[in-house]
């Protein structure tokens, strides 16, 4: 087959294979499925499954649980869309991404009509009120946008979390937990504790706010004071004359004190908890392992009686010659410091508990109280039977029943229930915690649907003018007005000054408004005269208003002489008010 015929052949295959390829393709990009009240959500969802597109959508744009009941055959996304999605929303398609937001607002117009004035203008005769009517255009637009939010600093959980390192002083009182008892474990004298210390350095790491593990490195001091007060007897004993008895030596208040150096190591659960915002408390309880690194003894005071108790005689004799001699400690017995061995190691129990006082941003101050107690014995490995003899003394000392040199109450037969040393006091300390640097969270972004909204205002005004009624423009001018006279006079005096020239304005205005003049007197005069001078005051106010222009048809006068009284609404009475002129509008 030649090379073109092979050639002619392939592209043949390739324009039958292209139909079939490109409807393929076009499969890949349509959706076929029937759904029977479905929520809206399935629906979508199939199509970023089926037909390979990504589905952007907010609850608050769509209500995805909307049920969808709708046949698709080969629908391209247009269809499903134009479908499935409610009037109010609308798509974007950008590279593959389908966005499905809410459709902009058409722009709508609001009118708040005025229902009270805003302004207002009282005149004599009228009162003018002016509306301003608002008119709002409003135009929202939907838009989504990618926000970037602010930056968020990681930091721990809280700033109690962590590593944390200190150290720890603390005193008080602790003993080395033996009892003396004898043979028959009765009570030979007693354990008196002293002076305990202790110094930690620690390293804690709490996993949250309130707990953690804590470990270190320390070490402790215990002391105790061995009181002997006992007899012990060595019996058929011979005295220098060769007679047989019993030895017996007495310790009074025989007084050894011993001490011993521990290094520790504990191990223990950390727990704190902050009250307020200035303390923590805390607490520790664990196990710690001590390793005794030194110990030693020294007689203190007290003294040993040699005694002799011949059984035939049933005699006790305490008298020189007879190896019956009392001795002192300093004088017989050396105070001088002896080292002690201790087994090893030492497993315990340690707490402590208090609080923690902030002094700057890392640092805090303990205070509190701390307890050990050593569960095993430390004591030594083999309790030796107790004697006296001393190899420096001369000879006549060193008897046979004292079988070993003096080597201390700790070490004794007398030393029973074990060695368990044990403190309790007070602590103070200090703790350094780190806290890590704030880091700057990556920058991120969240998608937000903004409603842009313009707002366009027009003022409409509109002006009502109202009219007064002269009757009540009248009343009121007079309301605020005053026309009296002096005594026995009939010169009248305004108040305002204008107030004949307000009224005759108004009477002019209103051709149909009549008033009525009353002239009044006071009660000083006689009747006669009183009625003669109220006429003469009402005329002459009637002269004023035609003076003024007002018709003469429009005015009444009538004098009440001193019968109505001027009554003030408040205060007293006064008889120079009496003296007056009153003008009334009236209607016929």
């Amino acid at each position: 087959m030649s090379n073109r015929l092979r050639i002619a052949l392939i592209l043949f295959s390739m324009l039958l294979l292209c139909p079939s390829i490109s409807g393929a393709s076009r499969k890949a990009k349509t959706l076929s499925k029937k759904y029977e009240s479905a929520p809206l959500s399935q629906v979508l969802t199939d199509v970023e499954k089926r037909m390979g597109y990504t589905i952007r959508v907010s609850d608050d744009d769509v209500d995805l649980s909307t049920p969808v009941t709708a046949v698709f055959k080969d629908a391209s996304l247009r269809t499903v869309l134009k479908k499935v999605l409610p009037k109010e929303v609308e798509y974007k398609l950008q590279r593959g991404v389908v966005f499905i937001n809410r459709k902009p607002s058409e722009a709508q117009q609001y009118t708040t009509v005025a229902t009270q004035p805003t302004e207002t203008l009282e005149t004599d005769t009228s009162i003018i009120y002016t509306y301003a009517d608002t008119v709002c255009r409003v135009t929202s637009k939907a838009e989504m946008r990618l926000l970037p939010q602010q930056p968020v600093a990681k930091t721990s959980q809280t700033l109690r979390k962590g590593h944390y390192v200190g150290a720890m002083l603390g005193g008080g009182y602790g003993s080395l937990g033996y009892r003396l008892l004898d043979a028959d474990n009765n009570k030979a004298g007693r354990n008196a504790g002293g002076f305990s210390g202790m110094m930690q350095l620690r390293y804690a790491y709490f996993f949250n706010e309130n707990w953690g593990i804590t470990t270190g490195i320390g070490a402790g001091n215990y002391f105790s004071d061995g009181i002997l007060n006992h007899t012990k007897q060595w019996d058929g004993q011979t005295d220098t004359d060769g007679e047989n008895y019993d030895h017996r030596a007495t310790t009074l208040n025989w007084r050894e004190r011993q001490s011993v150096w521990m290094v520790d190591i504990p191990i223990a659960a950390a727990w704190q908890m902050p009250v307020g915002e200035k303390m923590h408390l805390f607490a520790d309880l664990g196990l710690k392992i001590g390793i005794p690194v030194y110990g030693s003894r020294h007689l203190v005071s007290g003294s040993l009686k040699h005694e002799g108790w011949y059984d035939p005689w049933h005699l006790l004799l305490d008298m020189k010659g007879h190896d019956f001699y009392t001795e002192n400690i300093g004088e017989d017995f050396s105070k001088d410091r002896y080292s002690l061995s201790w087994r090893m190691p030492a497993v315990g129990v340690m707490a402590d508990a208090g609080v923690l006082l902030p002094i700057a941003r890392q640092l805090d101050i303990s205070l509190g109280l701390w307890f050990n107690y050593t569960c095993n014995n430390i004591g030594p490995k083999t309790s030796e039977p107790m004697g006296w003899m001393q190899p420096q003394y001369d000879d006549f000392r060193q008897h046979a029943f004292m079988e070993k040199e003096y080597a201390g109450i700790v070490g004794s037969e007398y030393t029973r229930k074990g060695t368990r040393p044990w403190g309790v006091g007070l602590s103070v300390g200090i703790l350094w915690h780190h806290q890590p640097k704030t880091k700057k969270a990556a920058k991120q972004y969240e998608r937000v649907i903004v409603n842009d909204t313009v707002c366009s205002v027009t003022l409409r005004y509109d002006t009502i003018k109202i009219e007064r009624p002269a009757e009540k423009i009248i009343r009121q001018l007079m309301e605020k007005s005053v026309i009296w006279f002096d005594l026995d006079s009939a010169e009248p005096k305004l108040k305002p000054a204008d107030i004949i020239v307000k009224i005759a304005e108004v009477l002019k205005q209103n051709p149909a408004q009549k008033v009525l003049v009353n002239g009044h007197a006071s009660a000083e005069g006689s009747e006669q005269h009183n009625q003669e001078l109220s006429e003469r005051r009402a005329e002459a106010i009637r002269q004023l208003l035609l003076k003024e222009g007002v018709s003469d048809s429009q005015i009444q006068t009538k004098g009440y002489s001193s019968s109505v009284s001027y009554e003030p609404s408040q205060g007293k009475h006064e008889i120079s008010l009496d003296r007056r002129v009153e003008i009334i509008p009236v209607n016929e």
